[in-house]
């Protein structure tokens, strides 16, 4: 069954001024998310006012808790680690 969920993820405690502009990052989260088992496609965006992700995905490979999960082990170019949430 795909699913697609948003997610928030803030990157503030990173870099504030970030916004989802740096080209490195972008290509980082995709790569990475868009490899798990289940994901079918990964985009960043904007959901309502507040930055994020949204991922489709086969629910049955991969739940929203594994995403989670996923999303707060990314690596990322600075100190400190992306912070997802629902």
């Amino acid at each position: 069954m795909t699913a697609s969920t948003f997610f928030h993820l803030d990157c503030n405690g990173i870099i504030p001024e970030c916004g989802y502009k740096c080209a490195k990052c972008i290509q980082q989260i995709t790569a990475t998310i868009g490899n798990l088992p289940g994901v079918s496609s990964v985009s960043l965006g904007k959901g309502g006012e507040v930055s994020g992700i949204m991922i489709s995905h086969d629910a049955s490979e991969i739940d929203t808790a594994g995403l989670l999960e996923a999303l707060r082990q990314l690596p990322t170019f600075y100190k400190g680690r992306f912070v997802p949430s629902l």
